[in-house]
């Protein structure tokens, strides 16, 4: 996490130093390629502690964390206004699992990487389409699909900035808000991303 945040720094500082004009989204297409970071909050992300008696061997406890790891994506959009566009997005979410038994004194810890895969459906609203450093805000429903496992259904929403470095070519900056729906249960994290993104078509 303190690398992406200071690679995040620095590319706020190059952002001071280079700018082109926004533009209308209308009848424009773009691809953004990003990377992130991820904190979890609630569901699998809230740490679990389980006891349990064994005959001949007395009380063992099993602790289980999951803490989110980097992630990767892209995204295509299709400008439906001036300001408004239609977003399909695909995240790529890694996660780290420790386990750690305790029996009699001794501990034993497994640790274990998995991911899951998130494509959604979002609208994205840009908030100042007449300056080179463009804020947004976004929204929208999609599928969570584990590595193992049943895929769930949830939301996502956010906000972000993207600033142009040339006439269509932008810097893309920005955090998602997901909740998961799943069974009996919510899961909730915050993934922060930085990443380029190219538009083409229109005027």
């Amino acid at each position: 996490m303190k690398t992406f945040l200071a690679s995040l720094a620095l590319v706020m500082t190059l952002i001071s130093f280079t700018s082109a004009s926004a533009m209308d989204r209308t009848g424009r297409g773009a691809i953004s390629l990003s990377l992130g970071h991820g904190l979890g909050f609630e569901g699998v992300f809230e740490d679990r502690e389980f006891n349990y008696w064994q005959p001949g061997n007395g009380r063992a406890r099993i602790s289980i964390t999951n803490e989110l790891s980097y992630s990767w994506g892209a995204k295509v959009k299709a400008g439906l206004s001036p300001s408004i566009s239609l977003v399909v997005v695909w995240d790529h979410q890694e996660v780290n699992t420790e386990a750690t038994m305790s029996l009699n004194g001794s501990r034993l810890r497994e640790r274990e990487d998995y991911h899951w895969n998130i494509i959604s459906v979002n609208i994205e609203s840009a908030l100042n389409t007449e300056r080179s450093t463009d804020p947004n805000i976004s929204g929208g429903f999609g599928m969570y699909m584990p590595e193992e496992g049943d895929s769930e259904p949830g939301m996502n929403m956010g906000a972000g900035l993207e600033h142009f470095l040339k006439d269509n070519t932008a810097l893309d900056l920005g955090f998602r808000f997901h909740l998961i729906f799943t069974e009996g249960d919510y899961t909730s994290y915050v993934q922060f991303f930085a990443g380029m993104i190219h538009y083409f078509g229109g005027k």
